[in-house]
């Protein structure tokens, strides 16, 4: 009986976390990734394309104007570069915020799947116990039902977090004006 009041505890605890902060815990503490840090790579990705396209223009004009500035095509070649590197790390930032939300998520869906199992567990042996308490036993399907209505929620929340993700990057894509970066395949 000490058990189950812990859990009840632990669950209304829970319960209240997850009403207040409207996600679940393991997906709410500091150091997760969340949408605002994808939103945030994102926007570097943008700002280093437009920087990209900005220096090719000038390269151009540069080029079209004729004078000897080998010098000033040099520095233009290297911010270049580093405009190209700057949007290739912040593209990995990325792709390791994505795959670090989507593994909170699994873990949140893991643990609720693992809460389910052990009401499960919980329910048979009331349902077997010597007493068969009815009170006890609605109790568990209480809890039990309490757990799928999380992990339903749970998964729900990952699909629609990853469905915005990829539309952020979808419309991120769609507003380059022009410019991808093509993937190479193979070792270069």
């Amino acid at each position: 009986m000490r058990t189950m009041g812990l859990k009840a505890i632990l669950v209304a605890g829970m319960a209240a976390v997850f009403a207040v902060t409207g996600t679940s815990p393991s997906l709410a503490a500091d150091g997760s990734p969340n949408s605002e840090s994808i939103k945030k790579d994102i926007a570097n990705i943008e700002r280093d394309r437009a920087k990209i396209a900005e220096l090719k223009q000038e390269r151009k004009d540069l080029k079209r104007s004729g004078d000897d500035n080998k010098m000033s095509l040099v520095e233009n070649k290297v911010g270049l570069k580093k405009a190209k590197a700057d949007l290739k790390k912040d593209k990995c930032y990325l792709k390791a915020d994505k795959k670090a939300l989507k593994e909170d998520h699994k873990m949140a869906i893991r643990e609720a799947r693992k809460a389910i199992r052990e009401d499960k567990a919980e329910l048979r042996a009331a349902k077997r116990g010597a007493g068969k308490d009815d009170n006890l036993t609605a109790q568990y399907e209480k809890q039990l039902e309490y757990d799928k209505m999380l992990l339903e929620r749970s998964k729900d929340e990952m699909k629609s977090d990853m469905e915005d993700i990829r539309q952020l990057v979808k419309d991120a894509r769609s507003d380059d004006d022009g410019y991808r970066v093509i993937k190479r395949r193979g070792n270069r």
